[in-house]
């Protein structure tokens, strides 16, 4: 009986024991409608590609779609700015964004640094603010993980129409 009342505070503490509901949330939908745009954008005008290819293949697509979403959303959002949010000054807010938020993302570009062009990492600050501030506003983490899968689908769906 202690392993499920600790295995429950771990979903718990990674905001993953709450059902995500994004399509009844026009916050979700607006940011996955600004995705689409940005993507457009970033290929576009800036010609930013984080890997000089589109991906390739089913396993890369299912790695971009669900793997990274899952794995980089609940390590980032779930555990780390849930940890953060969980201290006094990780719930401090600047311009409307939780410290706990800024540091998130701040690492989560670092860690993109570490495979992407230095556009590309760039390009995930945004994108990695809007999912800690929609982790936030759920109170959990499966919008952010559906949000991401949502940002690297249009992603790369442009990166097909638009990469040379």
């Amino acid at each position: 009986m202690q392993t499920r009342a600790w295995w429950a505070a771990v979903v718990r503490d990674l905001g993953l024991d709450r059902a995500p509901q994004p399509y009844a949330d026009r916050a979700f939908l607006a940011l996955a409608a600004a995705g689409l745009a940005v993507c457009g954008v970033l290929w576009t005008v800036l010609r930013i590609d984080p890997h000089g290819s589109v991906l390739a293949g089913t396993m890369a697509w299912l790695g971009a779609l669900a793997l990274q979403p899952i794995v980089e959303e609940t390590l980032f959002r779930g555990l780390f700015q849930g940890a953060l949010a969980r201290t006094s000054v990780g719930r401090r807010r600047a311009a409307g964004v939780s410290v706990a938020n800024a540091i998130a993302s701040a690492a989560f570009v670092g860690v993109h640094l570490m495979h992407h062009t230095l556009g590309w990492a760039l390009a995930t600050g945004p994108a990695s603010l809007a999912l800690g501030w929609l982790r936030e506003r759920r109170g959990g983490t499966w919008s952010a993980i559906l949000l991401h899968g949502v940002f690297n689908a249009e992603f790369f769906a442009t990166a097909a129409i638009f990469a040379r």
